[in-house]
């Protein structure tokens, strides 16, 4: 349920709702978010491209969403 606080680097950050678009900094994040069906919700990834650790398939799967 939502407002939602959460304590990172000594600094409380409350959620008013949930986000609706996120940024994905690895190839395991952004994996699992394309498991989970959230591509429409990805913003960008970042972390895969210069490490070329993207498969073909994992390419394909990320036609069309920027790579920061």
């Amino acid at each position: 349920a939502y407002p939602v606080t959460v304590r990172s680097c000594d600094r409380d950050v409350t959620f008013e709702r949930a986000p609706t678009r996120a940024v994905s900094n690895d190839v395991n994040l952004t994996e699992m978010m394309l498991v989970l069906g959230l591509k429409d919700r990805l913003a960008g990834y970042t972390g895969i491209g210069a490490w070329k650790t993207g498969t073909a398939r994992l390419q394909k799967a990320l036609a069309g969403v920027p790579e920061l």
